[in-house]
């Protein structure tokens, strides 16, 4: 028997850093300084490299490549794949945008992401379901 397709646990560790990031980010006046959210890996955020390390789908890939399980498992790991490397442009935009653009973004972020039943939990727990599925046959 094939076996089991789980959760990446960078997949789940990145949504649920940013989820706890924007919580954290809401609970404090918008007036001031903030860190910027990013995986506790990343120690300079001037290198595209360790940023791509930190969001790295290396394994996802090998496991889509030679997986011999079933349409779900394909699904599961197809659906986490892009989801990281959304998050990773993420933050490699941010060095681009303007300052009243940062913030808007910022705001609109902390507002949204740090719901318990927001889109970061949401993306998470469609992920698990998915495995679950998959897991059922």
């Amino acid at each position: 028997m094939p076996e089991i397709c789980q959760v990446d646990p960078t997949f789940e560790k990145r949504f649920e850093e940013l989820r706890a990031h924007a919580a954290a980010r809401l609970a404090e006046e918008f007036g001031n300084r903030v860190p910027w959210c990013r995986p506790s890996e990343i120690t300079d955020i001037y290198n595209p490299t360790a940023i791509s390390a930190a969001y790295s789908r290396e394994e996802l890939n090998e496991q889509l490549k030679y997986r011999q399980g079933t349409t779900g498992d394909t699904i599961v790991i197809g659906t986490m794949i892009p989801m990281l490397a959304s998050l990773e442009r993420a933050v490699l935009a941010r060095y681009t945008m303007s300052r009243p653009r940062t913030l808007a973004h910022s705001i609109g972020r902390a507002k949204n992401h740090s719901r318990a039943m927001g889109p970061v939990k949401g993306i998470v727990d469609y992920v698990s379901r998915l495995t679950a599925k998959t897991a059922e046959g």
